[in-house]
């Protein structure tokens, strides 16, 4: 795979938007679904952070959402950060990015997924899981997950496939049996096999 087409923040931008999450964590509720205040503060604040790199940048207006054109910039690789701040930026996408802008941020991430295997588990179990079966997204993410978790022996992976997308999962040739194969190492992935065939038997039964 090639690195993504798309060209991403430049380096001042990107450092001010990671540097206005990083403060936002510090001074606003950025709890992913705070009952108590939503975490609107801090979204209005994102909303104007974001326009105004925009507007700076004079970036061309793709997507349906001020701060989907700014995530559709980010390097999957600037995503590599404290979890506080990637806990923020899973608020935006759920609250303030409608799925048409999560599929073009996640399809200019896919070619990366190679160099950052740890965030590309991160977006498999976050956001991927959220897009319709229907999608070629989905199903773009998917098979490249599949393909690098079964190659690369990524425990992590395999457990997010085998938990959020089990029916692809098991499908897919040799992934079942590195899962079995790395299960006495990651106790985890023992777990979800069994859970997966208990129901199985119960649904045979």
């Amino acid at each position: 795979m090639t690195s993504s087409p798309v060209r991403p923040l430049s380096p001042a931008s990107l450092e001010t938007w990671y540097a206005f999450l990083g403060n936002a964590t510090e001074t606003m509720c950025t709890k992913f679904f705070c009952t108590t205040c939503g975490s609107g503060e801090f979204q209005m604040a994102a909303i104007e952070m974001a326009g105004q790199i925009i507007e700076k940048e004079r970036l061309p207006f793709v997507g349906k959402s001020i701060v989907g054109i700014l995530m559709y910039r980010l390097p999957l690789s600037s995503l590599d950060r404290d979890p506080s701040v990637l806990e923020a930026i899973q608020i935006l996408f759920y609250t303030r990015t409608p799925i048409e802008d999560w599929e073009l941020c996640l399809q200019a991430w896919l070619p990366d997924i190679h160099q950052e295997p740890h965030l590309c588990d991160w977006a498999l179990y976050r956001l991927v899981r959220c897009l319709p079966t229907n999608s070629a997204v989905r199903d773009n993410w998917l098979k490249a997950c599949m393909k690098l978790a079964v190659e690369h022996r990524d425990s992590s992976i395999l457990e997010s496939l085998l938990i959020r997308f089990p029916d692809e999962a098991f499908a897919y040739e040799g992934l079942e049996a590195r899962a079995e194969e790395l299960r006495g190492q990651h106790w985890n992935l023992g777990r979800v096999l069994d859970n997966r065939r208990a129901a199985v038997r119960g649904r045979k039964g």
